[in-house]
């Protein structure tokens, strides 16, 4: 079996999943590619959600600034939108992408 893997040049690698016998036959760096690349596939998997969640927070707190919410989150109009920037530039190829730490952070 082969899974494809997205790369940072945005084309898709193959890496072979060895199975039965064939896991004793394969080597310490073929394990080691096949693990980087699960890995980095779950933290762009897991940075395209965040940012999905972020866009729909982001839009309920400009539509509960426009409300005058009391309830809104810290602040402004403005401040958000420039949040709205920041997360949808989020995406591979950003400086600290896909580091946790190193995401937009809302408005105080």
């Amino acid at each position: 079996m082969t899974i494809y893997i997205n790369t940072d040049n945005g084309l898709f690698q193959s890496f072979p999943i060895p199975s039965g016998d064939s896991w004793r036959e394969a080597t310490e760096q073929e394990l080691q590619d096949l693990s980087a690349a699960l890995r980095k596939n779950e933290n762009l998997i897991r940075e395209s959600e965040w940012q999905a969640q972020e866009m729909l927070v982001i839009e309920d707190q400009r539509m509960a600034i426009e409300e005058e919410d009391p309830e809104a989150l810290p602040g402004t109009d403005k401040e958000w939108l420039q949040y709205r920037t920041k997360v949808r530039k989020w995406i591979e190829g950003a400086e600290g992408y896909p580091e946790m730490t190193r995401r937009p952070v809302r408005p105080s």
